[in-house]
């Protein structure tokens, strides 16, 4: 008996096949369509049935499966999903379409609106861009939301040298933590081996699995690199004595609500102090990512003084000790990137561990920041998850 692939069998007669059905995806085809009648017919007896069971409070193309739903809806929401992939909303009045999360921009393509939502936007709809009065766009709400609808004038095309001349000279942005290493030609063999992969191995990848690639693999021949990047290291952090300034960092961090207070201040003469800043900022998972985040921000605010040379000191012998010796530490991996970067904009930069007696007063200031940042996303109804 010859076997035959079952991919072969279901192709057309017509493409060297048997003509079978693929099963599963005449499954979902049948699925799709009883969804679409969910859509079409809201009055229909089934779709009132299920309205009345499953998203009473919710719009159909919304609702989430819960966890206790039957197996037949959450067949009815991979037929109402494969749907979303192929339609759009023609806009009427517009107050039950997502201005940022639905596809309403085209009536050939399925498009929406790319970019970061703003918090206080997640829940904007098509209506709130249209004037009640004129029932005509409301220009200045659309320049103030989506700047890029009123007038988009695509830019001119060059040629690939320039371009990739302009991409190779790129600087990778945290936190991928590659800003000595151009990201582009990594992407490029990223995309070329998952087009041979889905053509020959019949093997497809998303794009955020193709990128996540591209960024291991670069990650890997940087690591490589070991020799070459130890040497430009060490070249950034010059131990001499005379700055003019000293830098002195900390960082209070809370884990349950994964926040952190940084604050640094700036001395002359050792104990002489000109100023003291401080920050709150999210989404911080360690005390010693804290601890470089403060570092960073000091260099930041230090450039944008224009001092020259300076001293940073700060209490965490194992920052100190990654800083000065290039060490390779996942967690540090962008911030430790944009540390090696910002040196150069110094003529002599140096850091150094210091007790933490000497930084009572920098601790103390960080601890106030997270403290009053943290009552104040309570008070605000925006409490840190």
């Amino acid at each position: 008996m010859s076997w035959v692939a079952w991919d072969t069998m279901t192709r057309a007669k017509k493409d060297g096949g048997l003509g079978f059905r693929d099963i599963q995806c005449f499954n979902d085809a049948l699925l799709a369509k009883l969804s679409w009648r969910i859509l079409e017919s809201p009055s229909c007896l089934l779709a009132r049935v299920l309205k009345g069971k499953y998203f009473h409070d919710q719009e159909f193309l919304q609702v989430t499966p819960p966890a206790s739903c039957s197996h037949g809806w959450r067949g009815i929401l991979i037929g109402r999903d494969l749907l979303k992939q192929h339609v759009g909303w023609a806009i009427g009045n517009g107050d039950k379409v997502l201005a940022w999360q639905d596809d309403w921009l085209s009536l050939s393509e399925v498009e929406c609106p790319m970019g970061p939502i703003p918090e206080g936007e997640c829940n904007l709809k098509v209506a709130d861009l249209i004037s009640m009065e004129s029932k005509e766009w409301d220009k200045q709400r659309i320049e103030r939301s989506f700047p890029l609808l009123l007038e988009f004038t695509p830019s001119p095309q060059n040629n690939f040298d320039v371009e990739w001349k302009k991409l190779l000279q790129a600087v990778t942005l945290p936190p991928v933590g590659m800003g000595i290493c151009p990201l582009a030609p990594w992407i490029l063999w990223s995309i070329w081996s998952a087009r041979n992969q889905k053509i020959f191995q019949k093997r497809s990848f998303s794009g955020q699995e193709t990128v996540t690639k591209a960024i291991v693999d670069a990650k890997e021949w940087l690591e490589a690199q070991t020799v070459a990047l130890t040497s430009q290291h060490k070249k950034h952090p010059q131990v001499r004595d005379g700055f003019e300034v000293i830098c002195r960092s900390d960082a209070a961090w809370k884990q349950e609500h994964k926040a952190a207070g940084l604050a640094w201040s700036f001395y002359q003469n050792q104990n002489e102090r000109i100023s003291s800043h401080n920050q709150s900022t999210t989404f911080v998972i360690s005390s010693l990512v804290a601890e470089g985040l403060a570092i960073r921000a000091a260099m930041e605010h230090a450039i944008s003084l224009q001092m020259r040379s300076v001293l940073f000191e700060s209490d965490s012998l194992q920052l100190v000790t990654v800083i000065a010796e290039g060490s390779s530490f996942s967690n540090l991996h962008g911030i430790i990137s944009d540390i090696y970067r910002l040196s150069d904009c110094f003529d002599s930069v140096s850091s150094r561990f210091c007790c933490r007696e000497c930084l009572i007063f920098e601790d103390s200031v960080a601890k106030k920041a997270l403290v009053d940042f943290c009552l104040n996303q309570e008070a605000t109804g925006f409490g840190l998850s």
